[in-house]
């Protein structure tokens, strides 16, 4: 399994639950529209692989930052 095949609405879901960021806060510093980070964590829209990756090393950095602090 490559690394962005873990991304998933759950996966996304445990993410910002683990860093304590609301799905609002994550669409505004990603800049997605609530609307589709909604769809996003629902299943109703799918993860496009580009998306999978933008998800990814957005919480890649989120942690980072989070255990250099």
């Amino acid at each position: 399994m490559g690394k962005f095949e873990e991304v998933t609405p759950e996966w996304i879901k445990q993410q910002m639950l683990d860093l304590n960021m609301s799905a609002a806060d994550a669409a505004r510093e990603m800049e997605i529209s609530r609307g589709d980070m909604s769809a996003y964590l629902s299943g109703k829209k799918p993860l496009s692989n580009i998306r999978k990756q933008t998800f990814y090393y957005f919480f890649y950095i989120k942690n980072a930052e989070r255990f250099s602090n």
